[in-house]
């Protein structure tokens, strides 16, 4: 799915029955997921301008690229436009 639209991104990650909790930490929009089977960790990034995705796919290929060098940290954004929220 290409959007720029974040409640897109999350709803794509809807799927059966599971628990999901999003947060920001360390500057990283994270996301944790409890299901039937185990739990399975997430983070969210921006594709740095200029970069596209059949770059950034060419990470699962070689080892030696960076995710850092393709992508930038999304929790400030996130943060900005929901502020925190202490739970």
């Amino acid at each position: 799915m290409n959007t720029t639209n974040i409640a897109d991104c999350l709803r794509s990650f809807v799927n059966g029955i599971s628990y999901m909790m999003f947060y920001v930490e360390n500057g990283e929009f994270m996301a944790r997921e409890a299901h039937h089977d185990g739990t399975n960790y997430y983070t969210f990034r921006f594709l740095k301008n200029g970069i596209d995705m059949y770059e950034f796919e060419e990470l699962a290929y070689d080892s030696k690229k960076d995710i850092n060098d393709y992508t930038m940290p999304i929790g400030k954004v996130i943060l900005d436009y929901y502020g925190a929220v202490e739970v």
